[in-house]
Order: structure tokens, then sequence, then C-alpha cells
């Protein structure tokens, strides 16, 4: 696991700084998590073969969300595990476990006063 450094902005305030801890993904661990999730749908596509009816939407949804989300599982190189920071609106000290980024511009809601984060990685 590494550590980032992030900018969090709000409209019409000064940008503050958020760490986060995230784990990268190499081409051999992305490979391993397309596998995990493309070889059930392929599972299930198979499974839904003899079933008259069920196999002509079941089939399809099968292979097309297998699709989808292995190519999803392929270009994600990064993971968000934590965030933690000041909100630039209201102060308050944030500490987010585990939100679904995956890319950066990010943006999220403060859990305090409501406002957008938008999260940008720092160069």
């Amino acid at each position: 696991m590494a550590h980032m450094r992030l900018s969090a902005e709000v409209f019409s305030r000064d940008a503050r700084e958020f760490d986060a801890e995230v784990e990268h993904y190499d081409r051999a661990s992305r490979r391993r998590r397309a596998l995990r999730i493309g070889l059930p749908m392929l599972g299930g596509a198979l499974l839904s073969l003899p079933i008259p009816g069920w196999h002509l939407i079941a089939v399809p949804a099968f292979a097309i969300g297998g699709v989808l989300l292995v190519r999803r599982r392929l270009a994600q190189v990064l993971r968000v595990i934590s965030l933690a920071g000041d909100c630039p609106a209201c102060g308050e000290a944030l500490k987010f476990d585990a939100p679904p980024l995956t890319e950066f511009p990010a943006t999220l809601p403060c859990p305090r006063c409501g406002e957008f984060l938008r999260l940008a990685e720092l160069s």
C-alpha cells in the first residue's frame, strides 16, 4: 500500500490537502482480479443455457456484464482505501474508509456539511 497526496477543493474556498492510502495494481494482479470476476460470469452464462426461456435473457446479460466488468478491472490501476484531511468548506477533520474511487479528479460529498469536495492529485 502506498500513500498519495490529494488536493481537496470546494467552490470559492482555498484548497486543502488530503492524505490517501491507495493500493496499486500491477498488470498481473489486474489480470487475476479480472479473471476472478469474469469466470463466474461465464459460468453463469453456461449454466443458464439449458433453461428454456430464461436463457434468452440470462446468457446475454451474463456475457455482456462479464465483458464490461472484466474491462473495468483490467483498466483499474489503483484503489483508494482511505482518505483523511480537513474539509475546505467546514474545516472539520474527515476520515473516509474505502470510498469507491479509482481515478482522479473525483467528487465526494462532505458528510458534515454536504459540500462537494473535488479531489485531484497533487503534482
